[in-house]
């Protein structure tokens, strides 16, 4: 029983990979012509104790044979627990948008993540850390750079062994002025048709509110989603 207990322990140490791939695919034709298409991928390395992710996402969509979406987004986040229910967090996040005119949208942030609740059906952390913003918009004479803070909120729903529900939320505001801000989330009911756990179905809505977009843009970039994800290690 020892030297179980041994290897128990020795492989929850050990840094697994996991990873998946998602497609989005939409369109439409008659009295609306609109087509679009995305991909995401994500990334991670990790234990019970420490995990890093990676993530990549690009959308494009045209309607009437006019571009309505072209973005990228990438993103990493490393986090180490140094006690059971409490954790520090380091992330960054980068975006370019050709139609909402931003070259560049960074934040970066480094802070603690507790874990109020984590168990086999729910689990539900809470982020909370300082942080930097900048923009470069191509609409404005100067690149908007402030110290900011990073507030986030991450939880999950297994309702049956097929269908769950994740969401992120995450806001930024500046320093400075709170009423100038950034909020952020996704979240998605994941349906698993079958008893393999090689793919899912991702449906959700993803989008941003930005409290000082590019001139006039508006503020809300909302979207929904159907995706399709492979998962492998």
């Amino acid at each position: 029983p020892l030297i179980m207990v041994s290897q128990k322990k020795a492989e929850m140490l050990l840094l697994k990979w996991n990873h998946s791939v998602g497609f989005d695919l939409s369109g439409s034709s008659g009295n609306t012509e609109d087509f679009g298409v995305g991909i995401r991928l994500d990334s991670s390395l990790g234990n019970r104790s420490r995990e890093y992710d990676l993530y990549l996402a690009y959308n494009y969509s045209t309607k009437k044979n006019s571009t309505t979406v072209d973005e990228t987004k990438l993103g990493a986040e490393y986090d180490s627990r140094f006690f059971d229910e409490l954790a520090w967090y380091v992330k960054t996040d980068l975006e370019n948008d050709r139609l909402e005119e931003i070259d560049l949208r960074a934040t970066a942030a480094l802070g603690l993540k507790y874990s109020w609740i984590d168990n086999a059906n729910y689990k539900l952390s809470l982020r909370a850390g300082a942080a930097s913003r900048f923009e470069k918009i191509r609409s404005r004479s100067k690149d908007f750079a402030e110290p900011a803070l990073d507030f986030g909120l991450e939880y999950s729903h297994q309702f049956k062994k097929s269908i769950s529900l994740v969401s992120d939320l995450t806001y930024v505001p500046a320093l400075s002025n709170f009423s100038d801000f950034l909020l952020s989330q996704d979240s998605a009911l994941v349906i698993r048709p079958t008893q393999s756990k090689d793919w899912n179905l991702r449906s959700g809505v993803d989008g941003t509110y930005n409290t000082t977009p590019a001139l006039n843009k508006e503020e809300l970039d909302f979207k929904y989603y159907f995706r399709v994800v492979y998962l492998f290690n």
